[in-house]
């Protein structure tokens, strides 16, 4: 009994990973092989047929993607010229933001030793108090810096659009239907391929 695959079935990236492979039990009769045959030549067509339109969309996909980048480009470059002044806006208020913590800082230190060291010294303590409360709230609304665009890839533009063209153009089901229709029997078995549990042989993984 022959065995073929078909593609994989993926759980969650720590779980096993599984295989569907296909176990086949040959048509009994004169015209069998004959019929049989024809099921693996229409299958071999169906796969150079599929392997050129891979190609082809993957060409198609760079052309593609050489353009977008263009495009990329010229919306990065304004991006930047906002971010920069966004970005110097940002100095400006995290040098103000950092002014009046040291301010906060140093009047908390100072009145609180004066509170400290005189306690019916109402006006310190309440100096120290302010600067406190005030620090808690300054911290509240500290300054961030604006995010800096993401630089446009190339190669990452190309990458992304060559991950849609697909291999998968059904050869397999193809073939198990007409081997089906030849009089044979097609037998689906789960593989693992990853990350097996306990007890579960590995499978090398079957390509089509």
């Amino acid at each position: 009994m022959a065995l073929a695959a078909l593609a994989l079935g993926l759980s969650a990236c720590a779980g096993p990973r599984w295989q569907t492979v296909y176990q086949y039990e040959p048509p009994a009769g004169p015209q069998a092989q004959a019929c049989t045959q024809r099921c693996i030549d229409h299958q071999q067509t169906c796969r150079v047929s599929c392997e050129d339109r891979h190609q082809q969309c993957l060409v198609s996909a760079e052309i593609n993607a050489r353009d977008s980048y263009e495009l990329s480009r010229h919306h990065y470059a304004r991006q930047m010229q906002a971010w920069q002044i966004e970005y110097a806006l940002y100095e400006s208020d995290w040098r103000r933001y950092e002014h009046q913590r040291e301010r906060l800082e140093h009047d908390q230190r100072h009145y609180g030793k004066r509170c400290k060291d005189d306690p019916k010294d109402r006006t310190a303590c309440e100096l120290a108090e302010r600067a406190k409360r005030e620090l808690r709230s300054l911290s509240s609304h500290r300054p961030y810096p604006p995010s800096r665009p993401y630089t446009p890839s190339l190669s990452d533009e190309i990458a992304e659009a060559q991950s849609r063209c697909t291999r998968d153009c059904g050869c397999i089901e193809t073939y198990n239907a007409c081997y089906a229709s030849c009089g044979g029997r097609v037998m689906p078995q789960q593989r693992c391929i990853d990350n097996c549990p306990d007890g579960v042989p590995r499978f090398e993984p079957v390509t089509q």
